[in-house]
């Protein structure tokens, strides 16, 4: 009989690549390690050739993976929603050790190496244009500001790491370094910074700056652990940065243009998971959160008359179909508060039996001021019920193991009708340094006992881990297994090494995670989730829906070779989508020569492409051979 002890731990932050020093030596042995994984995204500039007018404001609320290439002229930095603590907004730029396709860079070292990078559009300083247009002057005090965070819920840039921001002089052709950040750890940072973010502003009062062609450019010093610990060596040393803002006739003392704003995204409205599939979902009423709070702030001077809305739909026209009356509040100037809700005040309904798609909109909207900046205003989410559980938001803010040869962890799942498990979806995070023996694992599933895992009711040996980097990879099960209840899906690790799988931090674990080094199942210490989804029903693979974002006519699956590039009719930029089976953006592009390239890494099989014009937008299956 195997003994069961619990453990908790309240504290919100914690170090990472460093074993937990506490008495019990056993849980020593859980390792968390940083790595972020992100769908690679390549980066194509503007066919626009004008230079940018005053005023330049960024807040990364509009897109994801890549940068607004309007704005900027290349970038190998990540846009995300997961990263930042309580950001000014919603949405962030990471800095970190991947390039732009998700990969760790070739040139890196455990020293010192130059990461990723943002460069900006031209910028037009020799003219101000707001008002009387004139030749600009010192007098127009321009300054540039924005808000930056080191290590987020990720791992912290070390001492010798830093976040640097450089402008170009147009006039002596020269790259000149304006401000840079050493490496420090978060809580460090918040003992000078209580709020989490720093705010930079830097006046621009060299008349050499002041020419049609001006750029900034932000970069990152990075550094990998050493290959003492392979499978430790991955992503990390992170830096976020929010709200960039470059206009005449401010002072020292402004900070954001007047603005309505979310701060942060919201991933589901389910309890328990992510997506579930829709006949467990009618069996279970409490499945729903029981309230929902997205904070928003006012970024303005003036008290605002806020009006809050929520629209709900099911996309396939046949169910869900709630528009809220609007709710209108006050709200002082510079103040937080909160879209809340207790309970929802909306059910999902559906006619369908399975693979139901809902679209779920928060708003928040005001006319009190001239908010020009709407991206932030409005809290998106895409609620799925496909054929497969899934607790983790998709996004792997670090990597989880065991540092003990034979240890075990397992995730809890709970199902609320009995149910055919098929197979199960591992996401393994890259590492820098290959391990030198290949790490070996067993897929084991285990029924519950009294709260703990129990009996081992199937199992798969001598698996090997795929660090991909860019997709779930799918396990399928030799046979079969009805389950229901309560069940614990994990990996037995044969090595010492931890097997680095991605482990979301966003997501708490509610003490579903447990692992087992010496013959005692614990609870982990650490608040998140390893990425393992379990595939259900009648199918071992994960359903993808073709209406991925919205619904939409899906054309007939279109042959792609790998490595090679898909030609497209269309005369103007594009932007190209690459969805995965289980409906996660793998890959990003804007295609600017009406053609697009299909990365060499991609596993071949099904995939759904957006096209997305200026005008329009459809969907496209494809396979890549």
């Amino acid at each position: 009989m195997e003994q069961k002890l619990t453990f908790g731990m309240n504290s919100k932050f914690f170090p990472l690549l460093l074993l937990l020093t506490i008495s019990f030596s056993m849980i020593s042995q859980e390792i968390i390690s940083s790595c972020h994984v992100f769908p690679p995204h390549s980066f194509c500039s503007s066919t626009k050739s004008n230079p940018i007018k005053l005023p330049f404001y960024e807040d990364f609320s509009s897109t994801y993976g890549n940068v607004d290439s309007s704005k900027f002229s290349a970038s190998t930095s990540f846009v995300n929603r997961t990263f930042a603590i309580n950001p000014p907004t919603v949405g962030t730029l990471l800095f970190d050790a991947l390039n732009e396709r998700g990969e760790i860079y070739a040139h890196g070292n455990t020293y010192h190496f130059l990461a990723d990078s943002l460069l900006s559009r031209p910028i037009r300083l020799d003219s101000i244009f707001i008002g009387i247009p004139h030749k600009t002057t010192p007098a127009d005090s321009i300054y540039f500001s924005f808000f930056y965070q080191p290590q987020g819920i990720g791992e912290a840039p070390d001492q010798n790491d830093s976040l640097i921001l450089e402008f170009f002089n147009p006039t002596l052709n020269t790259w000149n370094r304006v401000w840079a950040s050493a490496g420090r750890s978060f809580q460090q940072f918040i003992q000078e910074y209580p709020t989490g973010w720093a705010y930079v502003i830097i006046p621009i009062i060299d008349t050499t700056y002041y020419r049609h062609n001006f750029q900034f450019k932000f970069k990152n010093y990075a550094s990998y652990a050493n290959n003492q610990f392979p499978t430790w060596s991955s992503n990390g040393d992170y830096w976020l940065i929010d709200a960039i803002y470059l206009n005449s006739q401010r002072t020292i003392h402004d900070s954001l243009p007047a603005d309505l704003a979310f701060k942060t995204d919201m991933i589901t409205i389910l309890k328990d998971y992510t997506s579930m599939p829709w006949n467990q979902f009618l069996n279970s009423p409490s499945a729903i959160k029981t309230s929902i709070s997205l904070p928003y702030k006012n970024h303005s001077s003036q008290i605002l008359n806020v009006s809050e809305l929520i629209k709900a739909k099911e996309l396939s026209g046949n169910g869900t179909n709630f528009i809220s009356p609007l709710l209108a509040n006050n709200l002082f100037p510079y103040k937080d508060t909160a879209f809340y809700r207790q309970p929802i005040p909306f059910t999902l309904s559906s006619t369908k039996t399975k693979n139901v798609d809902f679209k779920i909109q928060f708003c928040i909207n005001t006319n009190t001021i001239a908010d020009s900046f709407q991206s932030n205003d409005t809290i998106t989410i895409y609620q799925r019920f496909y054929n497969f559980f899934a607790i983790d938001d998709g996004s792997a803010e670090a990597g989880y193991g065991l540092s003990v040869a034979n240890g075990e962890f397992t995730l809890q799942f709970t199902l609320y009708k009995p149910d055919t498990l098929r197979a199960i979806l591992l996401f393994f995070n890259p590492v820098f340094f290959e391990p030198s023996e290949i790490p070996f694992f067993d897929l084991v599933i285990r029924k519950d006992e009294n709260g703990f895992p129990g009996n081992i009711i199937y199992q798969k040996t001598y698996l090997e881990p795929i660090y991909d980097g860019y997709q779930y990879i799918n396990y399928v099960l030799d046979e079969p297994v009805v389950i229901q209840g309560k069940i614990y899906i994990g990996i037995r690790q044969h090595l010492d090494e931890s097997i680095n799988i991605g482990f979301d931090l966003n997501t708490p674990n509610n003490n579903r995670l447990f692992f087992n080094v010496n013959g005692t199942w614990y609870n982990s210490l650490y608040n998140g989730v390893p990425m393992i989804r379990a595939v259900v029903g009648q199918s071992s693979e994960p359903y993808v829906s073709s209406n991925v974002l919205e619904s939409q006519p899906l054309l007939f699956p279109h042959p792609c070779p790998r490595g090679n590039y898909l030609f497209l009719n269309l005369q103007e930029p594009t932007k190209i989508f690459l969805y995965n089976l289980d409906g996660k953006l793998l890959y990003e592009s804007t295609s600017c020569e009406n053609k697009v390239f299909i990365p060499t890494e991609m596993t071949p099989g099904f995939y759904l492409m957006k096209i997305k014009t200026s005008s329009a937008e459809y969907y496209q299956q494809i396979i890549i051979q």
